[in-house]
């Protein structure tokens, strides 16, 4: 699984930021899988040359720069029907619980790339998160639960 996100007032410049990221990331992945005669598959991003192998990607042509740049084509700036946009973003996931111990929550979170991965310790039947310090260590954050939250907290 490769996945980049990247954030830029202009959309191309994040695409850009984008694809530069998920390029980093095939390229380190190919630097540690390689095949039995050693030699890598996939593709293959060479820094600074600005040229990716291995991908269907096709740049445009200048005549096609040069029509988006005198307005020959038009930019799209997105749907009007769009609500205001507001900096502040926050995104809400819910995914089903699943018991397992630390090791394979490290594992899972590495899997999928985060910086941190919840879980249940099916050693202490809590909800558990694993996250990533400095280095190569990790960390284990479980939570002690309560009876009933408090009132204040339930009228918020």
């Amino acid at each position: 699984v490769v996945r980049a996100e990247a954030v830029d007032a202009d959309k191309f410049a994040a695409l850009d930021l984008a694809v530069d990221k998920m390029c980093e990331q095939l390229r380190r992945a190919k630097g540690k899988r390689v095949d039995a005669r050693k030699h890598p598959h996939g593709a293959h991003f060479e820094k600074g040359s600005g040229e990716i192998t291995g991908i269907d990607v096709q740049p445009a042509s200048a005549d096609m720069i040069h029509a988006v740049a005198t307005g020959e084509i038009p930019i799209l700036t997105g749907n009007e029907d769009e609500p205001d946009y507001t900096p502040v973003v926050i995104r809400v996931k819910s995914f089903d619980a699943e018991w397992m111990g630390v090791e394979e929550a490290v594992d899972r979170m590495e899997l999928v790339g985060h910086d941190f991965f919840l879980f249940i310790d099916a050693r202490t039947d809590k909800p558990s998160v694993v996250y990533r310090r400095k280095g190569w260590d990790y960390g284990v954050i479980s939570l002690e639960t309560q009876s009933a939250p408090p009132a204040e907290v339930l009228a918020s």
